[in-house]
């Protein structure tokens, strides 16, 4: 095997460079290259009109000069007293409708100073009030016994922050029905990825649903699914239940206890049924 020494022994580095470059001169092989890469370029990259090339420019200096907060901001959104109003005239219509549904003029809902508080701290945190109990960067989890009004309050609440457009706006869910929904056809499980929901009766049904040949417990789903917009995007979701902390911890796997845990506040609505009234 011949040395380097050898090699250049009878000529110089610059034309053994250039015999194995077939005569081009290190200038020439470097016009050569640019000339290639500029080719690849115009191949992998499509011509752009100037309309696209613009508009490109303005949506990537408008990202470089404020860039996308992934979590919300909680600016209150509404004065508390005016909040409180219109939840409690959406409460009075109820209401009138179960009277007429109990066909009981003596019907009566009243709440007690604790159920008031709990109603209360809700309304302030979908209108973002600082004042409130619940830490406005979480979700809730409303528990109680059965007949405490929790789900006609939490109906309530969801048409009172999506006729003010606030943004905590929730849509309610049933999640007995979600887990028949399921039941019948796993593609449904799709719909509850996004958007921010309050799930009643929470636990409730914890039975294993078949979804493509493999097992999952709804609930557990659910928490999994809202977990990730929690941590991702600062997404609240609120659950209700007649189960509490305790229950809960009993019938969940330790992941998902934990998770929820750390993605919603839990707040009990106290007293006993008024179903009976």
């Amino acid at each position: 095997m011949m040395s380097q020494d050898q090699i250049f022994e009878n000529e110089s580095l610059d034309d053994y460079a250039r015999r194995m470059a077939g005569g081009r001169s290190l200038d020439e092989l470097r016009k050569a290259l640019t000339n290639r890469k500029t080719e690849v370029e115009r191949t992998l990259t499509p011509e752009q009109s100037d309309k696209v090339k613009a508009y490109s420019a303005k949506v990537f200096n408008s990202v470089k000069a404020e860039p996308q907060k992934l979590y919300p901001t909680y600016n209150q959104e509404m004065d508390y007293e005016e909040a409180r109003r219109k939840v409690f005239y959406l409460l009075r219509i109820r209401y009138s409708e179960l009277c007429t549904l109990k066909q009981n003029a003596d019907f009566r809902i009243e709440f007690s100073d604790q159920q008031a508080q709990t109603i209360r701290n809700l309304i302030k945190w979908y209108i973002n009030d600082p004042t409130g109990e619940l830490p406005l960067y979480k979700g809730f989890w409303l528990f109680g016994k059965p007949g405490t009004f929790k789900t006609e309050m939490t109906k309530i609440l969801c048409k009172f922050a999506q006729s003010e457009k606030l943004s905590k706006a929730t849509s309610y869910e049933d999640l007995t029905l979600i887990h028949t929904a399921v039941t019948n056809n796993p593609d449904n499980l799709e719909r509850y990825k996004a958007m921010s929901r309050v799930f009643d009766e929470f636990l409730r049904e914890m039975s294993p649903v078949q979804v493509y040949g493999n097992k999952i417990h709804v609930p557990e789903w659910i928490i999994a699914n809202r977990y990730t917009y929690f941590k991702g995007f600062g997404q609240p979701s609120g659950f209700v239940s007649n189960y509490g902390p305790h229950e809960a911890k009993k019938n969940l796997t330790e992941m998902a206890f934990d998770r929820l845990s750390e993605m919603v506040t839990s707040i009990e609505m106290p007293g006993t049924s008024n179903r009976r009234n």
